[in-house]
């Protein structure tokens, strides 16, 4: 797959002149993710799960790469959720539109982003998942809905055991929307890293609880 051609506004273009864009990886003056350090990140063989774990709330998992195998992305994420990079996420949906693409989701699908808690959302200007689910949505052409609301400030998982990430994440989440879609509305869940499946198991069970059946899950990468 070719590295994606980013059309950048008037304001950005000028903003370009000034202070020019780096590669996040290797440094490489031109943009943000370089079409070498693009191309070395490496996708997993068997990128997609059916009933992960045996987690009956999760229909399909989605996971393009391997997260600890491949420095390039790794880079590209730190910058994407810690350094604030907003645009970096237009560079990384293509590959989860490439694995999507291998196994399609149901016709009808909803794209849901894992939501963050709104004081967190504030700090860090915007949500990852949901500008990994807007780029993703002009590839597959399904639409994004918030469907999920983060109502416990949790702790950062990468800080936590895995026992401590299922405790975290009891009762994190509730639906948000006056009118939902239908229940019978495949959902596909979208998240930037997955480790423990923990933030997923517990977002698809919010979903599940409130009849949805067909819960799919992906993520950038899996660690």
């Amino acid at each position: 797959m070719k590295t994606p051609c980013y059309k950048p506004s008037l304001t950005e273009r000028l903003a370009a002149l000034l202070f020019p864009e780096r590669c996040v990886s290797c440094r490489t003056e031109g943009m943000l993710l370089c079409p070498r350090c693009f191309r070395s990140i490496r996708p997993n063989i068997h990128p997609v799960h059916s009933n992960p774990r045996g987690i009956c709330s999760i229909t399909k998992l989605y996971t393009p790469c391997h997260y600890h195998h491949n420095p390039a992305l790794r880079k590209a994420l730190h910058h994407f959720k810690y350094r604030y990079y907003k645009k970096v996420g237009y560079y990384l949906a293509p590959l989860l539109y490439r694995t999507l693409l291998n196994d399609l989701p149901p016709p009808g699908t909803h794209i849901v982003p894992i939501p963050l808690h709104k004081k967190r959302k504030a700090f860090r200007g915007f949500n990852q998942s949901h500008v990994l689910a807007t780029h993703l949505s002009s590839y597959i052409h399904f639409p994004v809905t918030p469907l999920l609301k983060r109502v416990k400030k949790t702790t950062s998982q990468a800080t936590l055991s895995r026992k401590e990430r299922r405790s975290n994440l009891i009762d994190a989440f509730t639906l948000c929307l006056d009118n939902p879609p239908p229940r019978t509305t495949p959902l596909l869940l979208i998240d930037d890293v997955c480790t423990t499946l923990s933030t997923f198991k517990s977002a698809a069970e919010t979903l599940q609880n409130h009849g949805y059946t067909i819960i799919l899950c992906t993520a950038l990468a899996q660690a």
